[in-house]
């Protein structure tokens, strides 16, 4: 089931990126990859968990979270959090999470892997990318209200959903 309706309540604004400047830890929406284009509801958006280099070629490990619950999502990023305090002028999410390989491997290892509802087998949700074949790719930049409220203590993300909706309607 994809959740992707709920996450545009609060995974906008985007900015274009060069496909070079993907950065581990970060969410992206990738609309055309090789000749096959994805817009709206069926757009892929992934968590970036490294980069290797395979057979001379950039590969990107991600994460797909269309089909994981805002809310388990915004507790792994909670869980991932650095103790860095969030300011109106944070440079993107993955400044406010801890650091970790290049590859992922450290990421992946101890915070994906057992976490079943973030990734397992039913989920279908692990990714790979080659960068020569990104098209085109938006970052995801929280706005700062947004950031506040996903990551205090207190958050029900189900409300925060809620309220965004009531107020853009």
């Amino acid at each position: 089931m994809s959740f992707i309706n709920q996450y545009l309540k609060f995974l906008r604004p985007e900015k274009r990126v060069p496909k070079n400047q993907l950065k581990q830890c970060n969410i992206y929406r990738i609309v055309r990859y090789g000749g096959d284009t994805k817009r709206g509801i069926n757009a892929r958006y992934v968590f970036v968990i490294g980069k290797v280099i395979d057979k001379g070629r950039v590969k990107v490990h991600c994460l797909k979270i269309n089909d994981i619950r805002p809310s388990v999502l915004v507790n792994f990023l909670k869980d991932l959090r650095n103790t860095k305090l969030i300011t109106e002028n944070y440079f993107d999410l993955s400044s406010l999470l801890k650091s970790f390989d290049r590859e992922g491997s450290r990421l992946f290892n101890g915070f994906i892997k057992n976490n079943k509802q973030v990734y397992n087998r039913a989920l279908g949700n692990y990714r790979t990318y080659f960068v020569d074949k990104l098209q085109y790719i938006s970052e995801v930049k929280f706005e700062y209200e947004e950031l506040v409220k996903l990551f205090s203590e207190d958050s029900d993300i189900n409300k925060i959903i809620e309220e965004d909706s009531s107020e853009n309607d």
